[in-house]
Order: structure tokens, then C-alpha cells, then sequence
């Protein structure tokens, strides 16, 4: 073994040391050696019997390490110019799943994609596929909305949602369109006020300007409810479901939203599904100051 190991690994023993200020020491000196002392700690904490104080030190200080990372990872995500949503989502995700890797998560977005691009041709109208796209999302894969009185953190994670067929509207949405655009189909999350999960379908092939109507449906070809199995509707419908809820009409709410916009929103659902689960407080807490890293 080499001879930096060994000190690390005698550092790490000695964090059950009684006194405070030798303690805050040695915890300071394992958290500045970063994501490299987490292997170090997990065999330290697998290796026999561990005292529980020595066990809860050492999981605080690999949770802190990880936290710090992913604020870190986050904040590269947020100054990047491409901004991908699935990556994005996926960093999210790793606070409560800090195993899952991206290639994972991918690969399960991948064997969807794979049975929707075996149904769809480039012969499709845009109607057509947004139809066979989901013959296959809602009844091959039997995704479904999960009931609001029920609706947990699981069901707004996209792994769990895949894993489970069940999730929240905001989820449901969010996994639909990211399919989508995997598969180059101009599909967009719209974040409504009333938490409806509406996707934008844009007029790439400008449609619409052979009718006159680009003013009117401000280059949106169609929109879909993933609410209600994929329906389609139009501009006038959406307005009439925001005027039956009292909401008074706004641009960004016929408009696809942006990757941030999408990610805070996220993250906010996030926190109000965690207030009523255990350590829901430090976990909304975590998640408030992953939010305030959009609003630097």
C-alpha cells in the first residue's frame, strides 16, 4: 500500500476524536482532499465494526464532499452554452441518487427512444408521429400520471418514472419531450401556471405561413397535453383552459420555456414534494441553495 494511503486512511480514523478542535481539523483536511477520499472512507466505514458516531462523521463528510461537487457540477451546467436538458436533469437527480451515473440514465431514455423510432417514419405529418409517438409512450409503455394526493419525490425523478411507468405531470412532460428532441421532433416543455403539463410542437417546416396564421400562433404548429394521453390542441384551447382557471394570458405561457427556466421549475417541484417526507426540511434546504445557484 502506497504511503499516502496509509495516511488517509489514519486520518480517517482518527475522526472520532473527543476533542472539537482536533475534530474540525481532521474534518477540514478530509474535505479539501475532495471526491479522491470518498473510496478511502467507504472502505474505512465497510471494514468490521464501526462505532455509529465514527459512521455518522464519516457519512457527513462524504455528503458534503458530494454536495460541493455537484454545486460545482451545477454551476458548469448553468455557464455552458448548450445546456442540455437530460444532462441537466441528471445532475438534479444525483443529489438523491449520487450513484446513478449519466450512461445509465441515458441508456434507459435509449431503450424507449429505440421503440418510438421503430414506429415513426419520415413520411409522418407532424400529427401523425406526435400519434404513433404516443400509441408508444402511453400504451405500449403504459406511462401514466400519478395520483396528486400521492405524488412523492420518486414520481418527479425521471429514472423512477421510467422505471415505474407512473409520475408526476411536470415529469411526465419533461420525459416526453426529452424523448422528443432525441429523436430531432421540435417538441418543448411550456411551464404553465397551473402546473398542466403542456408541450409546444413548433412549425420548423413554417406551416403555417402558407394559412397566414404565424402572427397568431407564434410559430407553434400544435400543442400537446400530456395530461390527457398526448391530445393535441390548439391555441384558442389553451387559452380557454388559462381563462377558465382565472390565469391571465402571458407570452411565456404559449411559448417553450428554456433549459434553466425548466430546471428551476424542477427543482422547486422538487422541494415541495420533499416537505412532507423524512429529513424533508435539510433535503428542501440542499435543494434551495441548488436553485440560488440559477439566480447568481
Amino acid at each position: 500500500m502506497r504511503q499516502e494511503n496509509v495516511s488517509l486512511f489514519a486520518l480517517i480514523e482518527l475522526i472520532d476524536d473527543p476533542d472539537t478542535k482536533v475534530y474540525a481539523q481532521i474534518r477540514n483536511e478530509l474535505l479539501s482532499q475532495g471526491t479522491s477520499i470518498i473510496p478511502f472512507i467507504e472502505e474505512s466505514l465497510n471494514d468490521g465494526v464501526i462505532d455509529p458516531d465514527h459512521y455518522e462523521r464519516l457519512a457527513k463528510i462524504v455528503k458534503e464532499i458530494q454536495f460541493k461537487e455537484l454545486q460545482s457540477e451545477i454551476a458548469d451546467w448553468i455557464i455552458s452554452p448548450e445546456k442540455d436538458l437530460l444532462h441537466g436533469i441528471y445532475l438534479i437527480t444525483k443529489y438523491q441518487f449520487p450513484e446513478l451515473s449519466f450512461e445509465m440514465l441515458k441508456q434507459q431514455v435509449w431503450e424507449i427512444r429505440k421503440d418510438v423510432w421503430l414506429e415513426i417514419n419520415s413520411q409522418q405529418t407532424a400529427f401523425e408521429t406526435i400519434k404513433t409517438f404516443n400509441r408508444v409512450f402511453f400504451h405500449h409503455h403504459a406511462f401514466k400520471k400519478a395520483l396528486p394526493t400521492s405524488c412523492t419525490p420518486f414520481d418527479l425523478y425521471i429514472h423512477s418514472v421510467m422505471e415505474t411507468g407512473e409520475g408526476d405531470s411536470f415529469s411526465l412532460g419533461l420525459l416526453y419531450s426529452i424523448l422528443a428532441q432525441s429523436l430531432d421532433l421540435p417538441v418543448y416543455k411550456i411551464i404553465q401556471p397551473n402546473g398542466n403539463s403542456i408541450l409546444a410542437y413548433l412549425d420548423e417546416n413554417q406551416t403555417l405561413s402558407h394559412l397566414n396564421l404565424t402572427k397568431e400562433c407564434n410559430g407553434i404548429l400544435f400543442y400537446i397535453n400530456t395530461d390527457n394521453l398526448g391530445s393535441i390542441i390548439d391555441s384558442l384551447s389553451l387559452q380557454d383552459q388559462l381563462n377558465k382557471l382565472g390565469l391571465n394570458s402571458r407570452k411565456s405561457f404559449f411559448e417553450p420555456s428554456s433549459n434553466s427556466a425548466i430546471l428551476k421549475a424542477y427543482i422547486r417541484k422538487l422541494i415541495d414534494a420533499c416537505r412532507n417526507t423524512q429529513n424533508g426540511s435539510e433535503k428542501s434546504s440542499d435543494l434551495q441553495q441548488l436553485l440560488r445557484l440559477f439566480e447568481a
